[in-house]
């Protein structure tokens, strides 16, 4: 079901800060982005104790594995501490919209990909791209297309906190009754849409040879990255 997110207003350029806390490696989330926000007025310190405030959706055990990587950032630098907050998508988008109205947006939020772009033109999230080329948030172990996936305009506004794999479910034991040859890996598009077909006509209309993808981005995404392309630029 398609998630409802309120239009964000745009952030005060002038109560940005850089989140020196951050410039050794990147905060890891259980999927999604994590971007840097922006935050009340403050001098970045080198030093003294910072808190950061995490912002993220998910369930129980993205908030397991969140809070674990947390811990281990703690541990490795001591001097950072932090305060997370965490929920359902349902409502999430509407209190983070509120929070960047009054310019309260936490110190690290979890943003779909579909909204990045949004929030780096509103100058909600905090352009990193000075930090990475200085390797201050080192990503030089991201594969590059992941360390791209943050990007806005060639700006890094944000760090991919992880990554999946499309695949293709079928049913093996219906294939095994039509007697079509199970789908291989390599297939062209032109070749899987073949296939498809051929379970279709096997199955005298009864089985769709494959779902329609059409209402998912991510499908047309896959399919141009499959011809060089990306969806985002």
């Amino acid at each position: 079901m398609p998630v409802s997110r309120p239009t964000v207003p745009a952030a005060d350029p002038g109560r940005r800060r850089v989140l020196a806390a951050l410039l050794g490696a990147p905060v890891l989330a259980a999927g999604g982005l994590t971007g840097c926000t922006s935050g009340p007025a403050a001098t970045p310190t080198r030093n003294g104790p910072v808190e950061l405030s995490v912002f993220w959706w998910g369930g129980p055990e993205r908030a397991k594995l969140t809070e674990q990587a947390l811990r281990l950032y703690s541990e490795r630098d001591p001097r950072v501490s932090f305060r997370v907050t965490w929920q359902g998508i349902d409502g999430y988008y509407g209190r983070l919209a509120t929070q960047a109205a009054g310019g309260n947006v936490p110190d690290l939020i979890q943003l779909d990909d579909s909204v990045l772009t949004e929030y780096a033109e509103r100058e909600i999230v905090h352009d990193l791209t000075d930090h990475v080329a200085d390797n201050r948030l080192d990503l030089r172990n991201l594969p590059e297309g992941l360390a791209r996936y943050g990007q806005v305009t060639g700006r890094t506004m944000a760090v991919a906190a992880g990554q999946t794999a499309a695949a293709v479910i079928f049913n093996r034991d219906l294939l095994s009754d039509l007697r079509v040859p199970e789908p291989r890996a390599g297939m062209s598009w032109e070749e899987y849409v073949d296939w498809a077909e051929q379970v279709t006509e096997a199955s005298r209309g009864r089985v769709a040879g494959t779902t329609d993808p059409s209402g998912d981005y991510r499908a047309l995404w896959i399919w141009l990255r499959g011809r060089g392309g990306e969806f985002y630029r």
